[in-house]
């Protein structure tokens, strides 16, 4: 079973990587649909097209240039999947003979903070209800007058986390999940790590 993170602890060290790591509700209506995968396939398939149509222009009619477009749409469905489309992460580490706890946050900087900086590190529960019911009771009847149902539009969605509450007061969510087992299993490694109950 793939919980969706790692950990993995070091005599001195510690590190921590997911990529859920926000409480929020995710889109309902693209969530099947746009994701990493289908994204790769779409830009590759209009790279792949466009390059074989301006060739077939250049060229002419050419059996070899469809077999060409097939190897550039594969290879570009991989790249674009491998590095632009792929699941960004959150890095936490932990270094106990240096003091410092790492976190690096995508698309943002690191933080170093010292190790006592940390004040606490706690699983918390987030509820998020839904924000706009006569908005959602109209889409679900334009939807039943479809013949579809829309699975989790308009419910509440009850989401667990492991937060780090620095002393400056910042706070740094690290892993989200819709279940309180994984968080309160990070949180208990993580503790056993640092020796302490806080």
């Amino acid at each position: 079973m793939n919980p969706g993170y790692s950990i993995e602890v070091l005599k001195q060290e510690l590190r921590f990587r997911s990529p859920f790591y926000k409480v929020q509700r995710g889109s309902v209506l693209h969530r099947g649909f746009y994701n990493p995968e289908m994204a790769s396939l779409l830009v590759s398939t209009a790279l792949a097209g466009g390059m074989l149509i301006a060739l077939l222009l250049w060229l002419g009619p050419r059996m070899w240039l469809y077999g060409l477009a097939l190897v550039c749409f594969a290879g570009l469905f991989v790249l674009l999947r491998l590095l632009v489309f792929r699941r960004r992460q959150l890095s936490l580490g932990i270094d106990k003979a240096k003091g410092t706890i790492t976190i690096k946050p995508p698309l943002r900087g690191e933080r170093v903070f010292d190790l006592s900086e940390l004040k606490e590190l706690r699983s918390s529960h987030h509820v998020l209800s839904p924000e706009n019911p006569d908005g959602i009771a109209m889409v679900e009847k334009i939807a039943l007058q479809h013949g579809t149902v829309i699975p989790g539009f308009g419910e509440t969605l009850e989401l667990y986390s492991v937060e780090l509450l620095m002393k400056d007061g910042s706070l740094w969510c690290i892993y989200v999940d819709k279940s309180p087992q994984e968080p309160d299993k990070i949180v208990k490694t993580i503790k056993e790590f640092l020796g302490r109950d806080a």
